[in-house]
């Protein structure tokens, strides 16, 4: 098992004795089940061959049993899941949001076997983002089953610079963060959705401007772009230019080898 699934694993081993001791703190040790994957804990049952797939398994008695999933991903949705079962609601991101409630873990009885419904189960950045927004929803996703997030362009910049820049309220002074420091929030946003092995997308329209040179961090138009650049664009009524202006919304002529090669080397670097 690879050190990132470990990782996960682990995790989700502490957050199930995490909650335990906020539902039941005079219990004192964390409650007396395993968790871990079907291959270890659960040898005989199948799981999906497609690394994306989740499958989960919960067999509680008197408090005690097994939690397990297919992969390590599962194993954390499995955990979160018992947790529903047991009364918790993950309301809105943040422990404000949150439902935990008092029980005698040594009454508790969970019986399911379950696949979702839905392979991709995930959400996009989007509006105006903070570091404790960013983490928060990072964190919240698996608790309510989801198991994918998506950070659009390099570094994610424009969401930051939205919430930080403060440009339309007057009555807050700026706090404009840098592209170097927005890439290190999203190195601690990738550090997490890593420990809970989500699914993580990330890039998406930045890819049709970054690998020819032109920057990529928001939605503005722009002036003018490197020479010969122009060749590589969709020709869009006799004409190759940028859509309206603006890069990111520009579509490339994908038929030209040298574009689709471009691409494939900046996503691999």
């Amino acid at each position: 098992m690879s050190p990132t699934a470990d990782q996960t694993i682990q995790f989700a081993r502490k957050e199930l004795a995490r909650y335990h001791s906020m539902m039941q703190p005079e219990a004192g040790n964390g409650p007396d089940i395993q968790v871990g994957v079907f291959a270890d804990l659960l040898p005989g049952k199948a799981a999906p061959d497609n690394p994306f797939d989740h499958a989960i398994y919960i067999d509680i008695r008197k408090g005690c049993g097994v939690v397990a999933g297919a992969n390590p991903r599962s194993c954390l949705l499995a955990v979160y899941r018992l947790l529903q079962e047991a009364g918790c609601r993950f309301l809105r991101p943040g422990p404000d949001g949150e439902l935990i409630p008092r029980i005698d873990w040594s009454q508790l009885q969970v019986h399911l076997d379950e696949t979702p419904s839905y392979r991709h189960r995930g959400l996009c950045i989007e509006g105006a983002v903070s570091r404790e927004v960013f983490l928060g929803i990072i964190d919240w996703l698996p608790k309510n089953g989801m198991n994918a997030y998506f950070i659009q362009f390099r570094e994610g910049f424009t969401f930051f610079d939205r919430w930080y820049d403060h440009k339309s309220n007057p009555f807050v002074p700026s706090e404009a963060k840098s592209v170097e420091e927005v890439r290190q929030l999203m190195a601690e946003g990738i550090a997490a959705i890593q420990q809970r092995g989500l699914i993580y997308h990330a890039v998406g329209h930045g890819w049709t401007c970054e690998p020819f040179g032109i920057p990529g961090l928001a939605w503005e138009p722009i002036m003018e772009v490197p020479e010969g650049v122009s060749r590589f664009f969709a020709e869009l009524g006799g004409k190759r230019e940028l859509f309206h202006g603006v890069p990111l919304n520009t579509n490339l002529c994908y038929g030209n080898p040298e574009v689709r090669d471009r691409i494939v080397e900046a996503i691999v670097d």
